[in-house]
């Protein structure tokens, strides 16, 4: 749009020197194909098409002085742009030097002074055009930086989120391991001694008040082992456990792709943890595979554990898509596991053997 604007500018001053001249046709010719050639420079987008208007046009300036007052516009085209080039440019400029001897003084300083212009407009277009062009480069690079950056501390700030978390759920480790090894074994001394003292004790008004301690102790003991259990349930982990898991795997290339963001219920913790460590152990000793993919998600309403291997299934060859877990005790387990939580688990052996398991939310 810019280059239009120019060239047009251009053209009505180049245009205002056909005053100067007889309107006949070969006039009116240079003005329609002055207005030809402009228009089809700014649509060509490659050099070679322009050479063919541009050189012709040239040689007609030469021959016709109509043609010669409109050289300032080819020149625009001429001296930049992706039909400029030092070959076109030249044709140009000859031709203008070529036909000024044919036009009067006045004429021939506003043709050279139209020239000029033209080639510092075109100059100065294609620099704007440049820094315009760097501009917008920096730009999106600097965008492109600032989205890289917030992703990266989007990621850090998770990164520290599940350190924290993992860090909770040690210490809570740590605090129920304490109290099982020190509170626990204590109340559990204390009740051995009571119990003693009923046995060894004679005194009958001592009975009551030592049996009353002793279902004391005992519903202590049963308390704290049950909050050391539910603290102990509460700290697990799942994903680091998996890793754990996958870290004790030396023969398998194991990959996780672990994308659950809320907490997990216990009970489904266990089942696939115990599932993830089956698997595995079946494929170390049963199967020739090599490389395993373990897929745990987190969708809106159900949990979701798929774990497949490479291997080529020959010892299951025999059995039916319906009869694999029979085919061994811990697909078995599997299968009576998640049943007994309502879930739903699939077996194949189909490029590899495939454990894929679905379970509800709201158990």
């Amino acid at each position: 749009m810019k280059d239009l604007g120019n060239k047009t500018m251009i053209f009505l001053l180049c245009a205002a020197l056909l005053s100067t001249l007889s309107n006949d046709i070969i006039t009116s010719a240079a003005f329609v194909s002055t207005i030809t050639v402009a228009c089809l420079g700014s649509f060509f987008e490659t050099k070679r098409p322009y050479y063919f208007l541009c050189i012709p046009y040239s040689i007609a300036a030469l021959l016709s002085r109509p043609f010669s007052l409109f050289l300032p516009v080819l020149l625009y085209d001429a001296s930049g742009g992706a039909t400029g080039s030092n070959i076109s440019l030249l044709f140009v400029l000859a031709a203008v030097l070529g036909s000024l001897h044919r036009l009067t003084p006045a004429v021939r300083f506003c043709l050279l002074i139209f020239s000029a212009v033209s080639y510092l407009l075109q100059y100065y277009s294609r620099k704007t055009d440049t820094l315009l062009t760097q501009f917008h480069r920096y730009r999106d690079t600097s965008t492109e930086s600032s989205l890289f950056l917030k992703e990266k501390n989007e990621a850090l700030a998770a990164r520290q989120d599940y350190e924290v978390h993992v860090a909770i759920l040690s210490e809570r480790n740590r605090i129920a391991r304490e109290i099982h090894d020190n509170v626990g074994h204590m109340l559990t001394r204390s009740l051995l001694q009571t119990g003693a003292l009923q046995v060894i004790n004679k005194d009958e008004t001592l009975s009551q008040p030592i049996q009353q301690l002793h279902d004391t102790l005992n519903t202590a003991m049963t308390s704290i082992r049950n909050s050391v259990h539910d603290l102990h349930d509460d700290a697990i982990h799942l994903e680091s456990v998996i890793r754990d898991i996958i870290k004790q795997t030396e023969t398998l290339h194991v990959t996780l792709d672990y994308k659950i963001e809320t907490e997990v219920p216990k009970k489904i913790k266990y089942a696939f943890i115990a599932i993830v460590r089956e698997a595995l152990h079946n494929v170390e000793k049963h199967s020739d595979a090599d490389r395993v993919h373990i897929i745990i998600k987190e969708h809106p309403a159900l949990y979701q554990l798929l774990i497949e291997d490479n291997g080529s299934c020959s010892n299951l060859k025999n059995y039916r898509a319906d009869e694999y877990a029979g085919a061994g005790i811990g697909l078995a387990n599997m299968r009576e596991r998640i049943q007994s939580l309502g879930g739903n688990i699939n077996f194949t052996a189909e490029n590899g053997f495939r454990i894929f398991i679905s379970l509800l939310k709201k158990m």
